[in-house]
This record gives structure tokens, C-alpha cells and sequence, in this order.
């Protein structure tokens, strides 16, 4: 019973099951992205928009993931990186304290830190 209710609030709120909610936590991250839904083949951000994600690798305990779509107008009419989508998303997590940490083909162009607040499984 617990388990059709949990997939019943999944299904309502629009979540993946797998699907994290990070609470923007920095400036950063709630001036431009906002709250995200997280999983771990789509980044959604606070106003829908969202980029498609494919791990590729685990480095120290951070996860890499190619990033693809296109480049996202977010809160504020900001972006994520400028006028070039990011290639490359970084993620490390303490606890429940995310780190994300944004690419291009120059290097780090972004940095958003997050609170994990509901952890769907």
C-alpha cells in the first residue's frame, strides 16, 4: 500500500522514479537555475526547461555526465554557461550537499550549489 501511494505522489508530482529534488542552495544556483529535479539522464530546472544528461564516468567519487539539448533560457533570462551550452556536467555530493559543476570546451564556466531535499526511489 505504501508503494502504490509513493508511486501515486511520483506520478502526481511529475517526478522519475530515481528522481532527486535539489533545493538551490548558493546565489548562483537560485538567482539562475532555481530548485532541480534530478535524474540521472535529465536535468530539470525551476521554470520546466531541462537539458538530457549521460553519465559517462566516476572520478573520486564525482560523477560525470555528457550534456546535450539546447542551451536553456533560465530564471532572469540567464543561462547556464553563457551562449554555448556546457558540455560536461560534474557532480559531487557531501551528505546532502550537491555540487554541480558545469564545463565547456575552455573548462569550468559554472557552479551550482544544491540541498538534496526528497530522494524518490
Amino acid at each position: 500500500m505504501k508503494t502504490l501511494l509513493l508511486s501515486s505522489l511520483i506520478l502526481a508530482l511529475g517526478a522519475a522514479p530515481g528522481a532527486q529534488h535539489w533545493v538551490a542552495s548558493s546565489t548562483t544556483a537560485i538567482s539562475i537555475t532555481g530548485d532541480v529535479t534530478f535524474t540521472p539522464h535529465n536535468m530539470r530546472f525551476y521554470d520546466g526547461k531541462s537539458i538530457s544528461l549521460a553519465y559517462f564516468r566516476t572520478t573520486n567519487g564525482a560523477k560525470f555526465y555528457h550534456v546535450s539539448g539546447t542551451n536553456p533560457s533560465l530564471l532572469r533570462d540567464n543561462t547556464l554557461c553563457g551562449t554555448i551550452l556546457p558540455i560536461t556536467l560534474r557532480v559531487t555530493r557531501a551528505g546532502n550537499d550537491i555540487s554541480a559543476t558545469f564545463y565547456d570546451r575552455s573548462g569550468p564556466c559554472a557552479i551550482f550549489n544544491y540541498t538534496v531535499l526528497v530522494h524518490y526511489s
